[in-house]
Formats: C-alpha cells, structure tokens, sequence
C-alpha cells in the first residue's frame, strides 16, 4: 500500500511538470474527439431512420404498384365480360368463344381478393355474382336466336339450291331453243321443271323471311333480358370501382363525385338500351305491315 502511494505521488509531480501548452492541445484534441464520437453517433441514429422509412415507403410503392397491376386489369377484364355477354345478340358469335372471354375475365377480376381489402373483396364477390348470373340468364334466352338462326341458315341454303336449280333448268331451255323448235312434250317438261323450282324458290324465300323475323324477335327479347338485369349489375360494378379507387388512394380523388359519375353513365347507357329497343321493335312492326 505504501509502495502504491509513492507511485501515485511520483506521477502527479510528473504531470505537473508537463506545460500549460501541452496540456491545452491535449483537452483540445479530447473535446474533438468527443465531439466526432458524438456526431457520428447522432449520424448513425438519423442513418438508420432513414434507412427504415426509406424502406417503408419502399414497401408502400411496391404495394401500390402491386394494387395498379391486378386492380386495373381487374377493371378492363369488367369491360370485357359485358362486351362478351353483349356479344350473345349475335348468333355468328360462337359461344365457345364467348365462353373463353368470359372466364379470362372473372378470372382477372378474382385475382383482386388476393390483395383487396374486407370492403372490396365484399364489393367483388357481389360483382362477380351479379355478372354470372347475367351470364347465365342471357345464355337461356340465346337459344331461341341459334335455334332460329341455323333454321334460318337451313332455309336460306333450299333457296340457294333451288335458285341454282332454277338456272340450270332456264339455261337448258334456252340451248334448246337456239337449236329450233322444241319437241312438246320436252317443251312441257323443261317448263314444269322451271315452274317447280321457281315454285320451290318462293316457299323457301317465304320461311326464310318468317325464320328472320322470328330471329330478329328473339334479339328483342334478349335486350330485353339485358335491360331488366342491367340496373343491378351497374349498382355492383359502381360499388366495386370506387371500393377499389379507394385503394389506390389516387391524388385529388373524390370518390364521392366519381360515384355519381358513374351512376349517371350506367342511367345514360340503359336509356340508350331502351331506345334501341324501341326503334328495332318499330322497325319489325313496319316489316310486319308491309308483308301482309
């Protein structure tokens, strides 16, 4: 113990020999590194936030852009469904093909839940629900229009044949009647020839305009169709678009404006309907007149 005090004793008067000078530039260089220590400290703690909200927004961007790349095929996949159910009006249309549209489509939209929140996947259920049953409805009242049309395609080739028919028997007759006098009874047979076929030519033009005009009915009844199930659906497709404009949080969107937009625009297109509707049934009525 007495041999550690001497120590003691022998460096404090060692260190009172050193200079003020010396001294000054010792603190000094101390002060400055417990000022560098002290910055970088206060770097590495702003550092790391930055770090980590750089990677929250990361985060949220890759989200967002997640959200754009299944939302907005999600949306022209709904334009697509009801222009393949739209379609259906027209029998040259083929129903696989329609088919094929049609489920493309649902499954656009449906890739939607995987992201979508309780609200739009709600919304999307409801609208996918909506345009099934759409779907299936308007394929019952498409099977008049085939069944009329192949009828319709079916008459329309007897004609073709008979028109042939008839030709063929004229330009015969002519032959011969550049050859010189017809024999009677050749004369009489070329003509019950030509009469029948021109006889067969009217029948089946007569059924093919009654086939048409009962088609062009059936198209009636499908717009019909469309018009009573179009309010319902518009509902559900507006209730889903803002659900999922809501989601994509776009600047200066009022969803509550883009709502009544939309529901103005679907009121707009079911009075198109209607009209349309009018105007063809006008147009048959007129056809019916004069044919009688």
């Amino acid at each position: 113990m007495h041999a550690f005090a001497i120590i003691v004793t022998a460096v404090l008067d060692w260190l009172k020999l050193v200079p003020n000078v010396v001294w000054s530039g010792i603190v000094g260089s101390l002060v400055t590194v417990v000022g560098v220590l002290f910055t970088n400290l206060g770097l590495s703690k702003r550092h790391r936030e930055q770090l980590a909200h750089s990677a929250r927004e990361s985060a949220v961007e890759r989200e967002m852009d997640l959200r754009r790349d299944i939302y907005i095929p999600a949306i022209e996949a709904t334009v697509v469904a009801f222009s393949a159910i739209g379609s259906m009006s027209d029998p040259t249309v083929k129903q696989s093909d329609v088919n094929e549209k049609f489920s493309d489509a649902l499954a656009k939209i449906g890739k939607a839940n995987a992201i979508a929140t309780a609200e739009t996947v709600h919304a999307i259920g409801d609208l996918t629900d909506g345009i099934r049953e759409l779907f299936t409805r308007l394929i019952i009242t498409r099977q008049p229009i085939l069944a009329l049309h192949g009828r319709m395609a079916a008459e329309n080739g007897v004609v073709d044949r008979a028109v042939g028919d008839h030709g063929r028997w004229v330009q015969i007759q002519t032959e011969l009647l550049f050859q010189g006098p017809l024999d009677p009874q050749k004369a009489a047979f070329l003509a019950g020839q030509i009469n029948f076929t021109q006889g067969q030519i009217d029948q089946w033009s007569d059924k093919r305009s009654v086939s048409a005009l009962e088609l062009n009915l059936a198209q009636v009844e499908f717009l019909k169709t469309l018009l009573q199930l179009q309010p319902s659906v518009s509902r559900k497709v507006n209730v889903a678009c803002v659900s999922i404009r809501r989601e994509l949080a776009l600047a200066g969107d009022d969803l509550e404006s883009v709502g009544q937009v939309f529901t103005r625009n679907a009121e707009q297109a079911q009075e198109f309907l209607r009209r349309m509707i009018a105007d063809f049934e006008a147009q048959l009525q007129a056809t019916r007149n004069a044919a009688r």
